[in-house]
């Protein structure tokens, strides 16, 4: 692998374990803030809980969207929680399926922008699974290479720059994994926050 490749696989990796650590923050402070026995403040003391017949944990907004596990409540999260900071973004195409897949772009992707993935994957063994980015001859350039799918939502991304007029996102999985993804494409100085 050259350092180019190297230093590609180095960013995913570094976005995926963003991208769950926040997950897990997020999940600590709703858990945390949002118990039923109310929220404690910085001085320490506990305010009661408004709803009493509620006993149950709030559930992170990340666990019912992988719980419903559909299009539309993957969007929905997508949108609200994650593609905040890659505005503008365009949707390139969406999907919902069983082991190896892919979503083809409805548009072209020019090379100042990213190609983007939002997506969750289950598993009843734990397989390999990556995701990548195909071009119209069938080539094809790996973006992300996991042991096995992560409870949760996830994300990956390349700037298209380095692997130029992808057509499609493309998902390799043991049979049994299900996938739910959506692509989207956005100017890639947006990732780097310029």
């Amino acid at each position: 692998m050259n350092s180019k490749g190297a230093y590609q696989s180095a960013s995913m990796h570094a976005l995926k374990i963003i991208v769950a650590v926040a997950s897990c923050l997020c999940m600590v402070l709703c858990s945390t803030a949002c118990s039923p026995g109310g929220a404690s403040s910085a001085d320490g003391t506990t305010s009661a809980s408004t709803d009493a017949s509620s006993s149950e944990p709030v559930q992170p907004d990340y666990l019912k969207t992988y719980a419903d596990f559909t299009v539309p409540g993957l969007r929905s999260y997508a949108e609200s929680k994650m593609m905040t900071e890659y505005r503008p973004h365009t949707e390139l195409g969406s999907r919902k399926f069983r082991g190896n897949g892919s979503i083809r772009f409805s548009q072209d992707v020019a090379d100042d922008e990213m190609y983007y993935a939002v997506f969750m994957c289950k598993q009843t063994m734990n397989k390999p699974v990556s995701i990548g980015v195909e071009d119209a001859n069938g080539s094809s350039h790996t973006i992300l290479q996991e042991d096995w799918c992560v409870e949760g939502v996830q994300a990956t991304g390349l700037p298209a720059s380095l692997f130029p007029d992808g057509t499609a996102m493309t998902v390799t999985a043991a049979g049994a994994t299900e996938v739910v993804m959506i692509v989207y494409k956005f100017k890639a100085k947006l990732a780097n926050h310029e």
